[in-house]
């Protein structure tokens, strides 16, 4: 049974855009591939995104509480 290649040799960098409202300042972070293995695709990214930044028991409607979303880029060259 073929399983194919490793998940590294099919993994593209990662980056979250970090998007501050007020300020309009734009953050950009590369992801870890460990990340990028245990929290898959777009759901599961926000997911760790949540995790990592809200407050426990926090108002999810505060100015201050994040909005996250997965958006797919489109990316260039040859897709098997």
């Amino acid at each position: 049974m073929f399983i194919g290649p490793g998940l590294e040799e099919v993994m593209i960098p990662q980056k979250v855009a970090y998007l501050d409202l007020t300020t309009r300042k734009v953050r950009v972070e590369e992801v870890a591939p460990q990340v990028i293995r245990q929290f898959l695709g777009g759901r599961g990214m926000n997911m760790y995104l949540l995790r990592r930044h809200v407050i426990p028991r926090s108002d999810a409607l505060a100015p201050c509480s994040p909005l996250t979303s997965a958006i797919p880029v489109p990316r260039s060259g040859p897709r098997n």
